[in-house]
């Protein structure tokens, strides 16, 4: 059965679960669950394809799956939506590891639209936490300067460069903030404000390299002003990485 969507522009929930149920009378057992994840998870309201994140866990991802479910996958993206999160049962329920900041996250909203939530099963430990937020973090800062280094005299890359940095980074800023604490803000500006309290950084970057990003007709033409931006911003991740060092010296005894 193929769901046909109501609006061109925006999906409701509903539609996304109709969407998972079609999807589970196609592969019957072998889809344990679809979990929608996000701000989208607790809205009401018409949401953007864009904000549609998916958790679809199967029994196995074989070449059998695979197969039988790239045309639900194709039609799912071309109707704007991001690509699912895709996991065997078995290797999900082992994941509070490795994928330590994105279970936290997933777990923190969410919305059963098929199947078993095997969320609740997954065990996240401060460590797994606190190693995922420092490799991430330096991961960053290392793209980001290289970015400078090879992009500086193509500004247009450079602003790409910090655009594709700081929609990774919004989420970091969240995972730092529940070290200090177990529930993080909805908003990104609410999470900057509440992390000041706990560590010192530049928050108002986030604005000013945001603004620059969304002004990409007038930003090329101010390379230096890119430029400076791009170090401000690679400034504020040292500072924040930092702190995140600090934290896991300070407390590594109590984990």
């Amino acid at each position: 059965m193929l769901v046909t969507h109501p609006d061109p522009n925006k999906f409701s929930v509903t539609y996304a679960r109709e969407r998972s149920e079609a999807l589970a009378e196609e592969l019957g057992e072998r889809l344990v669950s679809v979990i929608l994840y996000g701000p989208a998870a607790s809205s009401e309201e018409l949401i953007y394809p864009d904000e549609m994140s998916l958790l679809m866990v199967f029994d196995r991802t074989d070449q059998d799956l695979m197969d039988r479910l790239r045309d639900w996958l194709s039609l799912w993206m071309r109707e704007g939506c991001p690509m699912p999160l895709i996991f065997e049962e078995s290797r999900l329920l082992r994941s509070g590891n490795s994928f330590a900041l994105e279970i936290l996250d997933i777990k923190e909203t969410h919305r059963v639209l098929y199947g078993t939530n095997l969320l609740p099963q997954i065990e996240v430990k401060r460590t797994h936490l606190v190693q995922q937020i420092e490799h991430d973090l330096k991961s960053e800062i290392h793209n980001v300067r290289t970015a400078y280094l090879r992009k500086v005299n193509r500004p247009e890359l450079l602003l790409e460069a910090i655009g594709d940095s700081l929609a990774k980074t919004r989420l970091l800023m969240r995972a730092v903030l529940r070290l200090f604490r177990p529930n993080c803000p909805r908003s990104h500006e609410e999470v900057l404000r509440a992390l000041m309290i706990y560590i010192r950084f530049d928050s108002d970057i986030f604005g000013i390299a945001h603004g620059l990003c969304s002004e990409v007709s007038k930003g090329v033409d101010e390379p230096e002003r890119i430029a400076q931006v791009c170090l401000r911003y690679l400034s504020m991740l040292s500072e924040v990485s930092d702190a995140v060092d600090k934290v896991r010296i300070r407390r590594s005894k109590v984990w």
